[in-house]
């Protein structure tokens, strides 16, 4: 199946997901088979990326089902181990549809230096300043529930962090959302470390770069047309991914 200039086929959520992962792997969150995106359906159940794949394979019908419970509905593949971290978010966020965790080339830069990086250009200021948390805390691998649950309170009511030594945690209502606000944050890392390599720069004046932020939430979806023109390139580079 093929999308025209101008036109996307309906995707099932698992589609969805999976080209998520496709585009988000192109962008900077490329860390091997690590990381791991969850959907919310309106039953309250789940659907994640599978473990032992990367993003730039990932089809469909790898998704796995679960249950808040994380007990596996269905799905041929195996469930990450760090799956804690979305049962966590999941039940203490209703209002948040789709969690993305991963150790992004450039969020991590800057999980690592211990700061959220400055807003340099339009695509920068695209995501709200006061909604970008840092959690200053290593404490290990998600694995456990206990470790999870820490990650998520650090989250609080904020649409992203940086976890500290670690890697960047995304969140949204939905897919395009989250999408938008994921590859926003990771130009904002890399550009801001260019940036202070070069001596430095000016950032975006503060009442600019509030109200793209706002207009973008307002829309809820994001820069107009970009999660369409996504969908259409992963489609153009393996049609396969919606199998």
């Amino acid at each position: 199946m093929t999308a025209t200039r101008t036109e996307l086929p309906d995707l099932s959520p698992s589609q969805e997901l999976a080209v998520l992962a496709r585009s988000l792997f192109m962008h900077g969150y490329d860390d091997h088979n690590l990381g791991h995106i969850s959907y919310r359906h309106a039953d309250d159940t789940l659907i994640v990326t599978p473990f032992e794949i990367g993003w730039d394979e990932v089809r469909a019908s790898d998704m796995v089902h679960l249950d808040l419970g994380g007990n596996v509905l269905d799905g041929c593949r195996s469930v990450t181990p760090a799956i804690s971290l979305h049962l966590a978010l999941h039940r203490a966020r209703p209002d948040i549809n789709v969690g993305i965790h991963n150790h992004s080339r450039w969020g991590t830069v800057w999980a690592a230096i211990g700061r959220v990086p400055p807003a340099y250009d339009q695509m920068s200021s695209a995501i709200r300043e006061n909604h970008i948390g840092f959690f200053d805390e290593y404490v290990g691998a998600v694995n456990d529930m206990a470790s999870a649950e820490m990650n998520v309170e650090a989250l609080a009511d904020n649409d992203m962090t940086f976890l500290g030594n670690h890697g960047v945690f995304v969140v949204g209502r939905s897919i395009q959302l989250a999408h938008h606000r994921a590859i926003s944050l990771e130009h904002r890392c890399r550009l801001a470390w260019q940036v202070q390599v070069a001596g430095g720069g000016r950032p975006m004046p503060e009442r600019f770069a509030r109200d793209l932020a706002e207009l973008n939430e307002v829309r809820g979806t994001g820069i107009p047309h970009m999660y369409t023109y996504m969908v259409r390139k992963v489609l153009r580079l393996d049609p396969l991914v919606l199998e």
